[in-house]
This record gives C-alpha cells, sequence and structure tokens, in this order.
C-alpha cells in the first residue's frame, strides 16, 4: 500500500491529489469490513451466548471449533483449548515474506553453524530389540509416519490410526518421523499447533492409572526441508532439549540422527541428510562416522538396516534435475547387503520402487508422505522410473561414488487417474484470499495511473495511456508489472526439472501469465470508468471540479478495480494453474498446494514377524473426516482420543463420515 499511496505527480493539483486520498479510502474499507466481520461473526455472537444456556455456548463454541476461519488456539479453559487450524494458506504476502527470511537466512545460519555438530557425544544408539512388544504378541509393530501438521482434518486422521489398532494390526511400540513436522515454516506456535497438541489430542496421557514409563510408545523424528528452513533451531529447541513426552510418546533421542537396534537382526539408521545446496554437506562429518562406526562395530553379519530420511534424492535427482544427497548415496552403498530398505517422505504420496534389473533382492525404495500435508499428485511430474545415485559420479573428492541403479514403479497411492480426477474438480473450488488481496493490490498500482478525468476512445488508449508512464513521470504500473512478473518467475522456477529449455519454459510461461493479468486489470479499468460515470455522473449527479468530487471518483474507480479485479485476477491464476497442470505438465507443486487436498493420506505399519521377515503394510485412506465431536469424560481420562468423528451429516465441505482406513498392499 506505500507504493500505490506514494503514486502522486510532482504537481499538487486537485486530480493528483486524488489518487492518495481515494486510494485511502479503499483501504479503509477494507479494514472496516474486517473489523465488521469479525465483530459479527465471533465477538458479538459470543457475547449473546453468555447470556444464553449452557447448551447455545456449547453450540456455538463448537461451530467456532469446526471452522477454518477462526480456529480455536490453546487456553486455559479446558473446553476452549482445541487447536483445529484449516489447511496452511501458502498463497498470501505474509507467507513469501517469511519465505525470504527463512529460505534465504536460514540456509546462511546452516552454512556458518550446523546444528548437528552439538550432537557429538550424545547418545544416538537405542537399543530396542529386548524391549516387549506392546500387545502384539511375538510380533514386534513399528509405524512410520512423515510430512504431518497441515490441516487439522487430515493430520488428526492420521494420528487417530497411529494411536490405535487398524485393519487388524495392532498399536505399535514404536513410532517413525520421517521430517516436516509442520507447516509453513519452522516457528514454534505452527509446530506446537499443527503437530504437538493434534498429537496429544489424538492420544492424551491418561490421568487415571497412567502407563510406565517402559510400557509407552517410543518416538523417534529426523528433521525435513521445512525443519532446516531455520537452521534447525526450532527442532533442537522444542523436539531434542525441551519435549521427554508428546502424549503418550516417550522422545528419549538427544540429536537429530540416531540408530535403532530392533528385535531379530533389524536397524534402523535414522539420516539426517539436508536439502541444502550449497556449502553444506548433507551428511555432516560426525554423523557420517557415526553411522560408520556403528556399522563396522555393531551391526552383525546377518543384520539387515532400514534408512530413513526425509528427501527421496532418487525420485528428486532423476525426475526433477536436482542433485541432493552425494553422501547420502555413498552410506547407502556402504551398507551393501545390509542394505534392505528406504523410507522417506517429502512428496505427499505414497510410491514404492524396486531395482529393475535385480527385484529379487527384496530392497525397497519408498515415498511415504502422506502423513496429514496436501497431497501431491502422482501423476505430475512422471515418475514411472527413477535412478538411485544420479547423476553422481566418481571424482578426485569422492572417488568412490556408487553405480547407478534403475528403478521401477510398482505401486502408487492415489493412482494417477485419482489424482487428475481430484484437481479437475477441485481447482475451481477453492478461494484463496490472501491471492486475492496480492492481486487486488497490484492491480491498483496498475490502475493508479488512469487518468479518470478525460474521456477514452476505447479501451486500446486506456492501455497506452496506462503505460505511459514516462511522460507522467509514475513508474508504478510497471513496477508492478515487473513484481507480479518475479513472483511469477519463483512460482515457475521453484522445482526445477533442469536444462535450458526449462528455464526458457519457465519464462514463457510467467510472461504469459504476468501479461493476462496486465491485459485483465485494463479491462476491469475500462469497466471501472463505466461503473464511477454511472454512479457519480448519471445516478448521484455528483459532479465538480473540487477534492471532494474528484477523490469520490477516483474511489469508486479504484475500489471497483479492486474489488472486481481480484476476484477476476484469482480466476485467471487458477484457470494457469489448471491449463499447466493438465497439459504443460508444469506446476506440480503449486497446482496441487491450491487445491489443498485434505484426503489421499497414508503412513506404514511395519512388522517383524518371529522368523526374522520384515512385513510392510500400507494404510491408506481416501477421505479424511471433516467434522469431530468431544469424547467422552471417563474414556479421556483412560487415554482415549479427545476428539472422534462426529459421524455421517452433510458439512461445509463435502461429507462427513467415520474413518474408514484400508490397506494399499502389503510388501513382504
Amino acid at each position: 500500500m506505500l507504493f500505490v499511496l506514494s503514486n502522486v505527480y510532482t504537481d499538487s493539483s486537485t486530480a493528483n491529489l486524488s489518487t492518495p486520498v481515494a486510494l485511502t479510502g479503499v483501504w479503509l474499507v477494507t479494514r472496516v469490513a474486517k473489523i465488521l466481520e469479525h465483530l459479527f461473526y465471533r465477538r458479538l455472537p459470543a457475547t449473546l451466548s453468555r447470556r444464553l444456556t449452557r447448551r447455545h455456548r456449547q453450540q456455538r463454541l463448537h461451530k467456532l471449533r469446526q471452522s477454518n476461519r477462526y480456529p480455536q488456539l490453546p487456553s486455559k479453559r479446558e473446553n476452549s483449548r482445541f487447536c483445529m487450524l484449516g489447511p496452511v494458506q501458502w498463497y498470501r504476502w505474509q507467507c513469501f515474506q517469511d519465505a525470504v527470511y527463512f529460505k534465504v537466512l536460514g540456509a546462511q545460519r546452516t552454512i556458518h553453524d550446523d546444528m548437528r555438530a552439538k550432537y557429538a557425544g550424545r547418545k544416538r544408539t537405542h537399543d530396542f530389540s529386548a524391549r516387549s512388544p506392546l500387545g502384539a504378541g511375538d510380533d514386534f509393530f513399528f509405524d512410520f509416519v512423515a510430512d504431518t501438521g497441515d490441516s487439522f482434518n487430515g493430520t488428526y486422521s492420521i494420528n487417530s490410526l497411529l494411536a490405535s489398532t487398524v485393519c487388524g494390526l495392532p498399536s505399535p511400540s514404536l513410532l517413525l518421523h520421517g521430517g516436516d513436522l509442520s507447516y509453513p515454516w519452522p516457528q514454534r506456535h505452527e509446530m506446537w499447533n499443527r503437530f504437538v497438541l493434534p498429537l496429544e489430542y489424538s492420544r492424551p496421557m491418561p490421568t487415571w492409572r497412567p502407563p510406565p514409563p517402559n510400557a509407552r510408545p517410543s518416538m523417534f523424528l529426523v528433521p525435513g526441508n521445512h525443519e532446516w528452513d531455520d537452521g534447525l533451531t526450532t527442532f533442537d529447541s522444542l523436539i531434542i532439549d525441551e519435549l521427554d513426552t508428546i502424549g503418550q510418546y516417550n522422545v528419549p533421542q538427544q540429536s537429530s540422527y540416531f540408530a535403532l537396534k530392533l528385535p531379530r537382526g533389524w536397524w534402523v539408521f535414522g539420516v539426517d541428510s539436508t536439502d541444502i545446496d550449497e556449502g553444506v554437506k548433507d551428511i555432516d562429518d560426525e554423523q557420517y562416522a557415526y553411522f560408520m562406526k556403528v556399522l563396522e562395530e555393531e551391526v552383525g553379519e546377518d543384520d539387515s538396516v532400514i534408512m530413513i530420511n526425509h528427501v527421496p534424492e532418487y525420485f528428486w535427482n532423476y525426475c526433477l534435475g536436482f542433485d541432493k544427497g552425494r553422501r547420502f548415496c555413498e552410506l547407502r552403498a556402504a551398507l551393501g547387503d545390509h542394505f534392505a530398505a528406504q523410507f522417506s517422505g517429502d512428496m505427499h504420496f505414497y510410491k514404492r520402487y524396486v531395482s529393475r534389473d535385480n527385484e529379487s533382492d527384496g530392497k525397497q525404495y519408498i515415498i511415504c508422505g502422506g502423513g496429514g500435508g496436501f497431497g501431491h499428485s502422482t501423476a505430475n511430474p512422471a515418475s514411472d522410473v527413477a535412478v538411485a545415485n544420479h547423476p553422481f559420479v566418481a571424482t578426485s573428492e569422492h572417488p568412490d561414488a556408487p553405480p547407478h541403479e534403475e528403478l521401477r514403479l510398482v505401486t502408487d497411492f492415489p493412482t494417477a487417474k485419482e489424482s487428475n480426477r481430484y484437481f479437475n474438480r477441485s481447482i475451481f473450488a477453492f478461494r484463496h484470499w490472501g491471492m486475492t488481496k496480492m492481486i487486488s493490490f497490484f492491480y491498483l498500482m496498475m490502475a493508479a495511473s488512469t487518468d479518470t478525468n478525460r474521456e477514452y476512445n476505447g479501451v486500446y488508449q486506456l492501455l497506452f495511456d496506462s503505460l505511459n508512464f514516462q511522460q507522467k513521470g509514475n513508474f508504478y504500473p510497471f513496477l508492478g508489472f515487473v513484481v507480479m512478473f518475479i513472483i511469477h518467475w519463483i512460482f515457475s522456477t521453484a522445482n526445477t526439472s533442469g536444462g535450458k529449455l526449462f528455464y526458457v519454459k519457465a519464462f514463457v510461461f510467467s510472461l504469459s501469465h504476468s501479461t493476462a493479468h496486465a491485459v485483465l486489470c485494463v479491462l476491469v479499468s475500462a469497466n471501472a470508468m463505466i461503473a464511477y460515470e454511472f454512479v457519480l455522473g448519471d445516478f448521484l449527479r455528483w459532479e465538480g471540479d473540487d477534492l471532494t468530487a474528484v477523490s469520490a471518483r477516483r474511489f469508486v474507480f479504484l475500489f471497483t478495480v479492486w474489488f472486481i479485479g481480484g476476484a477476476l485476477g484469482h480466476g485467471v491464476t487458477m484457470f494457469y494453474f489448471w491449463g499447466s497442470y493438465n497439459f504443460l505438465n508444469f506446476h506440480w507443486n503449486e497446482s496441487f498446494s491450491a487445491v489443498r487436498d485434505e484426503d489421499h493420506k497414508n503412513f506404514l505399519r511395519c512388522c517383524i514377524k518371529p522368523n526374522g521377515d520384515l512385513e510392510v503394510h500400507v494404510i491408506g485412506i481416501d477421505t479424511s473426516v471433516r467434522r469431530w465431536r468431544q469424547n467422552d469424560v471417563q474414556a479421556v481420562q483412560k487415554g482415549g482420543p479427545r476428539l472422534i468423528p462426529q459421524g455421517r451429516k452433510k458439512g461445509r465441505i463435502g461429507k462427513d463420515h467415520v474413518l474408514q482406513p484400508k490397506v494399499v498392499e502389503v510388501v513382504e
């Protein structure tokens, strides 16, 4: 708004002073609308409910809990402490500001001070081989989940399954988390509200006869790229140093990486492999030396190792054109025949790969990132084939680069057809208010130079007059277009596919997208001219050259551009995402973050059999629960979940239902 308010010519004539006055009026209207919305939607009904019955107060509170617009944050009062946040609003100005702070400055902090160096000498090996299973007979069960903490509905749906018997499989003794605890950025309140509290709601510590520490399941976590956005600072302070328990889960880890000895000759290597490209090794020297020492001194000759990390480097490097995880590939190759499987997250779907040339070796490459984050498409980008250890080759610094291994896709969830169907059904159904306000802001910048005191013969003359910034000394229409192009360029190149052709496509798409908005702005401005002439000229007969009359005409004109332009500009952006996803094989991440898929969640429930075999049960849900109700007090006191599904009833978004998990496949 400061840029637009400074859109004043060098002289102080009435026409020129009317622009900042009118823009100030537009800003005041938006502030008053927000205050009225807050007053009549929340404050006034809440005040009236205090004078009504207790039942009415509970109904009002329940309605607010189900609202994505006004989520309930923690408070001291027991009946209002539930945190039910809606999906992350990625397309808003504050999110872009935070992106600069976390993405740029976070990487620089890591380059100068790698947090992993402080873990040298701490306990990093934990023995679960002699631990008796928790009600699982002779089988040892453990879960793997990743990418939680987006919308409450998706995250809590998965957390409810992690804490209970699912598809005949008992609750596990161990939970492994593959990173990205919460979104959008590693801020303490976001991690607490989107990760810690939903996990505590799903499995609270019972107040009546709490279980002893050795009878509780344990949880271990490796950080993801969103935890690394602040150099691992919040993850270290909250997960490593502060929290010993979350709900009924023990959190015994003392470092961001670990080795777990499981029963019957199985090991888990939890690797903290950062995705920062420049200046930082994906696995630091101390961590690499630690895992090699465990491999040489503690892993038995016939033992098998499961590696868990966040970024599936074989997918990112081959399918998206990156070069991440060189030392991780070297560590995996050093395991040799001990390597049995790799569990990763980052991509919010389920995919399983096996070696194309040697499928009988049983080595599995599994991406399972459907723990609560918005769903990604399994159709775009194309990933039927991946290559492990790509694109690394032997160099003087890395003489022992492992050979490339081609991988074949076996199973995915949801299927490519289901992903495309969901996207095309949902892309035009959501309204991103943050995006709408940003587009309105840029439209105001481009339209503020239009002279509402003269008559135009057509749209083309209006267009040329708007772009004639040099003669009028007004560069803000051009500046608005440039800033919009830069934002679109960042969108297009955030997830590179490599090569010069990719950047040519990104430039063409960004320029086309920005030009479409500029043309739409001119069309909206032309109709706004008609609107203000009708309202103030023909209807109100408000004419004159004084500051009040001129400012009123400018206000009606700019408010029309702001209101109509934002709505139509949002539609242009959604249409751009729709076309680039369906026809251009582009914007796989941005398009699905726009539809905010709360469904299609998944996690792994693994079972070590008495004979030492490992079975991986892939649990998926097609639709997350949309509405919840409080559980009975007695059940919560005994350790039951605080919130349970409300049942089938028509809701504001889709149909509510009870959880219906299914076994996608069983990997042996």
